[in-house]
Parts: C-alpha cells; structure tokens; sequence
C-alpha cells in the first residue's frame, strides 16, 4: 500500500514525539504576592512582607514551590495567609511546599482540599491559629518542618485521613503542638471523618497546653515520638478510639503525660513515661485498652490509672509487662474500673495499688506457665511486688521451690489478690531500684552481674547443720554456715560484718549468689549486722548491692 508523502511526515513527527524526552519548564522565579494557576515550578527569589489577605496562592495540582530559603511575612491578620493551597472548583493533588519561612499569619500554610501533597522544611512562626493547616486534605506528607510560637503547631482537621507528620518540631506553641481532629460534634451526631493518620519521630516541647492531641478521630498512630516539657499534657487522646500510640517519650507537665478519654480500643505499647507533675498514664471513661511493654516512672503522684465515671466506667482494660517504679505514691489506681487484666508487671512504688469508689475484681494473674517474666524468671503469673526501699512483698517472700511464684499469694483489697506473685530471682540481682523516694541513697551496680551454676536448692526454712569444726569469723565470731555453703561466714577484714559468706576463705561471686538466695534465711538467723552491709539497720536486697560492688 502506498502512502502519500503528508501521511509519512506525520507517522514522522508522531514517533518523535514519542521517542523525544519530554522537557520541563524551566522554573518560574517569584518575587512577591503572587496567583499561581499554571502547573509547574515556581521559586522565590526573595523575601516578601506584604498586608495582603494571601501572599501566594496556588490554585492548580503538580505544583512545586521552593522558597530557596526566604521568608513571607504578615501582619498577625484574622483570615490571612502567608501561603494557601486551594481550589474553587474541586481537589487538588501532586503539590509540594518546600525551603520557606512563613511568620505572622492567620495560618502559615493552609492545604484545604489537597490530596497526595508534601511539605518540606517549612518553618511556621508566630502565626495566629496555625503555624501549617491540613483541612479536607488526604495522604499528604508533612517531613522536616519546625513550628514555633503559633497558635497551635499543626493543626489537621476535618476530612483529613492517610497523612504522615514525621521528623519535625513542635515547640513553644501557646495551645498544643499538634491537632488531629475530625470534624466533631454536629447537629445530627459526632462525625469522625480523619482516620489512618500517622505522626512518627517528631519533636513536641514545651507548648502551652498539650504536646500531641488526637480529638473525635479514629485509627492514628503516634510513634517514636519525643514529647518533652509541655505545660499541662504530653498526648491527650479525647473521644477518639483505634489509636496506637507507641515507643514515645513522654515526660514532664503539670497534669498526666499521657492522657485518654472516652478513648476505646487504644494501644499504649512501650512508651518511656516520666517526671509529669501528676500521674504518667491516666485511662478514664474507657475501655478496652491495651497498656503493655511501658516504662513509668517519677511520676509526681504515681503510675496508671484506671478510673471510671458513673455512667462510663473503665473496663476490661489489659496492663501487661510494664515497669511502674519510683512513682510518688502509687503504682497503679483503679476507680468505678472491673474486668481488667494485671499481670507480669513490675511494681516498686511506695504503695503499688489500690482501690478507690465502686469497683468490681480484676485478673491479677494469669494461670501459671513457662515463660520469661518482667523480672528475668522463667514462670510467669502475677506480678512483682517491690518496694522502693527493698522491703516489698516479692522481695521479702519466700520461694521454696525455687519456681519464680512466692509461696503464698499478694492480698490487693478483700475482693482482689494476686494469687501467683512473682518472686526475687537470680536475674532480678541487676535490676537495683533507683528511686528519689527515700531518704537512704541506693547503690545501683555497674555492669550486669553473670549468671553462674546456683548451689543446691534448700528451703529458706530449713535449719543449716553446722560443720563439725565450725571455722572462726576472722576476728569475729564463729557462725553457723548457711545452706549449700561449705564453711561458715568470715568477717575478713574485721568490720563486723561478713563480706566471706560460704566461708571459702575469700570474697567472690558465689558470696553474692548465695546471700541473694537466702535472704529471708539469714534476717531471723544471724546478728542484725552480720550481713547488713548498706548498714540501715536490716538485711535486704541493698545489702546483696553492696556486697557485689565490693567485689
């Protein structure tokens, strides 16, 4: 078939076209308040401060804005902004906001209504409502931005699902760092429109109200989060449920680090929460929480609470393996709260739990099983029970088969016990309490302490038999030996205390194991200064510290 030379010429340019790589525009320099309605890349060329309503305003998709380092500066104007990402006439997506500094605006950088954008390196000052606003936006990517002294630091709300905020800072803004919010309260009901958000690796610190907060929404994430040093609240989770908030940092304020409300289904998981004024984690009106894997500690009142209202009790709440020690007061709280389940935690508080109003049972062990518990045992069932001055009820009980339970249960309250208490094991020995509660310095040790083959088992009940030649305690008295030792005590170095506890003519190791494990033993069996090497005045854990330091 033959064609005639127009059609050939055509084919031609056809294949060119496809086959030629396709040329952006080169970028487009702006140097003041500017209407942006033609997709393409656009950089500033200098700072602009301006009176103007909107100083940019970019009303098209695949936009790329590079400040290049340059600020836009208003006038603290009610509805201005320094930069706003919007469309009359429906969604837009592909745009990109980068390298500028946004100050004194009503918002400092407003989406609405932009799906699949990204925000870099934008720092937001001193804006009136928001230092960067999110409204109707989904699946945008907040990285690498700082807001300070506005409003609130970021605030998503309303239809906003699918966005990421991660690595930025928020801090010393007058309300809360962060706001993820859905719509509300209306007419016809409670709207939770943004879910799925994740807010990942950021700095909030210092802020006037609360450092995160997640209203009327549903299905976040919170991780990997530093929340430092905000005024009254670390993460307030309010009327939201499906909420993961874990491997945070939380500490300081003056009411409780962590906070939930009305917040159902939530998952704290191995969050650091420290030094609030009040206590680390407080669960109210909610159920059906998981709180596990957390470390809560100096708290100013104490560690979790799990507290009900009349009509909206806190139930069927899950508190597993967390360390709750060196609070002010209390380890865990429960009030108008039943059905829970408390086990394989670690508490050392000046008094661990109790009770307040109207409370049902909760289950305080699990059934007893192999595995590794909180305090490095190889059973786990309840709890362990300690104390800051190491004269708690797992630190003190007797284990005499050597199982990791103690040997008779923990009395909580009349209608709650712990019927399978953890006991001391020999993993415990480095894992010294630290606490500021007590006027009597505790010695932590430097380094962990090995595990080594322990002597045969025996019965902290069982009566030692004495060697048929009792060996002297150097230049104090002669001891009976104490069980699985193959002498008696030594005081070596003539101090009146025995640093030689089984009497093999030198201070080692094996002294340290073998105090450990007859403590109970040697408390009703020996002189009060034998073995009291912390010198308070009693035998107990501080003074096995001490022995192994000496070593």
């Amino acid at each position: 078939m033959k064609c005639s030379l127009f059609f050939k010429i055509g084919l031609f340019a056809l294949a060119t076209m496809i086959v030629a790589p396709i040329v952006s525009a080169a970028p487009v320099q702006i140097n003041g308040p500017t209407v942006i309605s033609i997709p393409g890349t656009y950089v500033l060329g200098q700072d602009i401060s301006t009176t103007q309503g909107t100083a940019i305003k970019i009303q098209c998709s695949n936009v790329v804005l590079d400040g290049n380092g340059h600020t836009i500066d208003g006038v603290d104007a009610n509805g201005s902004f320094g930069i706003l990402v919007n469309s009359n006439s429906g969604l837009l997506s592909g745009v990109t906001i980068k390298n500028v500094r946004l100050n004194d605006w009503y918002d400092g950088l407003y989406f609405k209504g932009v799906n699949g954008g990204r925000i870099e390196s934008v720092t937001a000052t001193n804006n009136l409502r928001a230092g960067i606003s999110l409204r109707c936006s989904n699946d945008n990517v907040i990285t690498g931005c700082t807001a300070t002294g506005n409003g609130q630091g970021f605030y998503v709300w309303s239809e906003c699902s699918r966005n990421r905020i991660e690595s930025c800072t928020i801090s010393d803004n007058k309300e809360m760092g962060l706001w993820l919010a859905s719509t509300g309260r209306t007419a016809s009901g409670i709207v939770y429109d943004s879910t799925g958000n994740q807010v990942v690796g950021n700095n909030a610190i210092g802020n006037g109200r609360m450092g995160l907060y997640v209203d009327f929404s549903d299905g976040n994430i919170l991780s990997n989060n530093k929340v430092t040093s905000n005024s009254a609240f670390g993460i307030f989770i309010d009327y939201s449920s499906r909420t993961r908030v874990e491997s945070n940092t939380v500490s300081g304020g003056s009411e409780q680090a962590v906070y939930l409300y009305d917040a159902d289904s939530t998952e704290l998981i191995g969050n650091t929460v420290t030094g609030a004024a009040d206590y680390g984690i407080w669960i109210s009106s909610s159920s059906g929480n998981t709180i596990r894997s957390n470390t809560v500690s100096r708290n100013g009142k104490g560690g979790i609470v799990l507290n009900g209202e009349e009509t909206i009790p806190t139930n069927n709440n899950s508190v597993t393996s967390n360390t709750v020690r060196d609070n002010g007061e209390i380890g865990i709280y429960l009030c108008r709260s039943s059905g829970n389940t408390v086990t394989n935690n670690h508490f050392s508080n000046p008094v661990n739990a109790r009770y307040g109003g109207s409370c049902g049972p909760s289950v305080w062990s699990t059934e007893r099983r192999s595995g590794t518990s909180i305090t490095g045992g190889s059973t786990l069932g309840g709890n362990y029970w300690a104390h800051p001055a190491g004269t708690g009820f797992s630190e003190t009980s007797s284990d005499g088969d050597r199982d990791g339970i103690c040997d008779r249960p923990f009395m909580i309250n009349s209608a709650n016990s712990d019927p399978l208490p953890l006991a001391k094991t020999n993993a415990s020995i480095s894992a010294v309490p630290t606490s500021t509660l007590t006027p009597t310095p505790t010695v932590t040790p430097v380094g962990t302490i090995p595990t080594i083959p322990l002597p045969p088992e025996v019965s902290p009940s069982a009566t030692p038999t004495p060697n048929s030649t009792p060996v002297l305690g150097g230049k104090g008295e002669p001891l009976t030996p104490l069980p699985g030792a193959s002498g008696s005590p030594c005081d070596n170095d003539g101090d009146g205390r025995y640093e030689d506890v089984n009497g093999n003519g030198r201070s080692d190791f094996a002294d340290v194991v073998l105090l450990f494990n007859n403590l109970d033993f040697v408390g009703g069996a020996y002189p009060g200064s034998t073995f009291d090497f912390n010198q308070n005045t009693r035998i107990d854990y501080g003074d096995v510290t001490v022995l192994y330091q000496r070593l």
